[in-house]
Formats: structure tokens, sequence, C-alpha cells
């Protein structure tokens, strides 16, 4: 194998090796856990204002997925108490990819029926739509 190829091989274990660390030290970290901890609960008392019959949707009953406790109220109610940062984060990994966070902030954001090359979309940030001083308005 060539010495570039060598090298690639390196750098991907390495790389894999450093996330490992670095998980390892952020699950470690209380303050990391609490953070996560704070966004969980802001997340939860506005969807218990805003849409109280889908607070549900920040868990999951698939066994396969790390961290997650159920979708019961009070099974979700004991992540925010005392749950764990795979646990914290599993909550807003469900809230969000079901878009239901996405709501509770503005909207949903959707690419744009035009895309450039490579799948990458062409449309503007949502937050910057309404911007007039937006460069390629």
């Amino acid at each position: 194998m060539p010495a570039w190829g060598q090298a690639r091989i390196r750098y991907a274990e390495e790389s894999v090796a450093f996330e490992r660390r670095l998980a390892e030290h952020l699950a470690e970290n209380e303050a990391v856990t609490e953070e996560f901890r704070t966004m969980a609960r802001a997340v939860w008392d506005r969807a218990w204002q805003q849409y109280p019959g889908a607070l549900a949707t920040f868990g999951s009953e698939n066994p396969s997925m790390p961290g997650t406790v159920g979708t019961s109220r009070p099974a979700l109610q004991q992540v925010l108490r005392t749950g764990h940062l795979r646990e914290l984060v599993t909550f807003l990994f469900q809230g969000i990819s079901s878009d239901l966070v996405p709501e509770m902030l503005g909207g949903r954001r959707t690419p744009s029926r035009r895309s450039s090359r490579n799948g990458r979309v062409a449309a503007r940030p949502r937050a910057a739509q309404n911007w007039s001083g937006w460069p390629h308005s």
C-alpha cells in the first residue's frame, strides 16, 4: 500500500480513538450533562405548553437505540431529573428528528426544491430569508 494510503488509514484510526476518548470525557463531565439537562427541560416545558399531547415524542420504544427509556411521561420526566448524558441526548434527538423541536422554534427547515450539485441545498437558511441585508437577495 502506498504511503498516502497508510497515512489515511492511520488518520482514520486516530480519529476514531480521539472521538472515543472525547465521548468518554464528556460523559463523565457533570457540567456537560447539566447543560444537556437544561436544554432538555427547556424543550419539555415549551412542549408541555404548546403541544401537551406530543410529549411522548421525546421518547422511543426502540430497544436497539441507546439511551431510550420508553415514551411514558413518568419515564421521560425521570430522564429530566436524573438521566445520564446518553439518555438526555437521545431525548433531544427524538424531539428534533421528529420535527417537534424545530416546529416549536418557528418551523421545520425543509430543503428547497432547487438544489445545486452534490445534493447541497441552494436556498438561504430560514433565519436569513427575511433579512433585507442578505447579500444575495
